[in-house]
This record gives C-alpha cells, structure tokens and sequence, in this order.
C-alpha cells in the first residue's frame, strides 16, 4: 500500500511482491530504508534487525521493460516494548505480558 502505515513488533522480515503489467517483463524490484538509504537489489524476503522502538520509511520499486517506477513508500512503526494487563484489586494485582502472538506470561 504506496503511502501507508504498519505496526510491527522488533525485527520485522518484509516481503515485496510484484504485480506486472500486460506486455511487461520484471527487470528488478530495489528498496530502501529512509529516503537516503543505499539502494538494495531486492532477492526475496529481508529482516530489518531493530530490537528497540522506531520508524522509518519503506522505499520501494521495480524496474521492467516498459519503465521503472517511482518510488513507493510505507511507514513502518517498530514497537519493541510488550503490552501489559493489570487486573485485580489493589492489593494483589495479576499482570499479563504478551510474549509473543499466541503466549502470555501471567505473574502475581
């Protein structure tokens, strides 16, 4: 999506696609990180290695025969810190931690 916003938690791997044209070849498909990142030659799926909160943008585009796109681009908001969920009363509160997609860690 050219423009939009993700939320994702730390290290995120990031998988382009390519949808051709009628009568176009694929050429290449180059990203970037930031507007003044190097460019890269996409050769499938990557990991952008942040284990901390941040954002930065996503530039993205391909190259085929019958021209090579502009530059595309998708927010990305990179949330290293875990949810936590107190309830109970004041004086003995449960906490939950998410672990990870399906795990909680449940502690008194």
């Amino acid at each position: 999506v050219n423009g939009g916003t993700v939320y994702t938690s730390p290290n995120p791997q990031f998988n382009l696609s390519v949808t051709q044209g009628n009568n176009s070849s694929l050429l290449s498909t180059q990203y970037k990180i930031g507007s003044n990142g190097a460019v890269t030659n996409y050769n499938g799926s990557f990991t952008y290695w942040a284990n901390h909160s941040e954002s930065f943008t996503l530039f993205y585009r391909s190259n085929t025969t019958t021209g090579l796109e502009n530059w595309k681009q998708l927010n990305v908001n990179i949330d290293a810190a875990l949810p936590e969920i107190s309830i109970g009363t004041a004086i003995t509160p449960v906490r939950f931690s998410k672990v990870n997609s399906s795990n909680y860690l449940i502690s008194k």
